[in-house]
């Protein structure tokens, strides 16, 4: 038993390879670690941190689920065919609509962090310390 879960973790860890052997993978991880500095320096609430935190698992899962579509799209039809093009459209699609929602919550969690940083600091309000 022990060594099934063993197994399925190094198929699962194997898979974590070959989805950050893809570019787009490696953008949304850099900005997820970017968003996890930002929360780091702006000291995030717990509520912030499990939204930030539950927006990169879920951009980074819909890569991979897209990624698998994309590889089994290819193995099974190598050459081109306009319904194996609509798959693909539609996986990217579903990651498209994943990464702007969580864009939407990254943006509603950084701009009072933003504003408080430089707009209601003294040097930015002309007022002197």
């Amino acid at each position: 038993m022990i060594r099934q879960r063993a197994r399925s973790f190094s198929f699962a860890f194997r898979g974590l390879g070959l989805l950050f052997s893809q570019p787009n993978a490696i953008i949304e991880l850099l900005i997820g670690v970017a968003m996890t500095g930002l929360g780091l320096v702006f000291g995030f609430t717990l509520y912030e941190w499990m939204v930030t935190a539950i927006c990169i698992g879920a951009v980074l899962g819909a890569e991979a689920v897209n990624t698998a579509i994309e590889k089994l799209c290819d193995h099974l039809h190598p050459e081109q065919h306009p319904a194996i093009a609509k798959v693909k459209d539609l996986s990217a699609a579903a990651v498209l609509i994943v990464a702007l929602s969580a864009a939407v919550c990254g943006v509603l969690i950084l701009l009072p962090h933003f504003y408080s940083f430089f707009c209601a600091t003294s040097a930015f309000t002309g007022s002197i310390p």
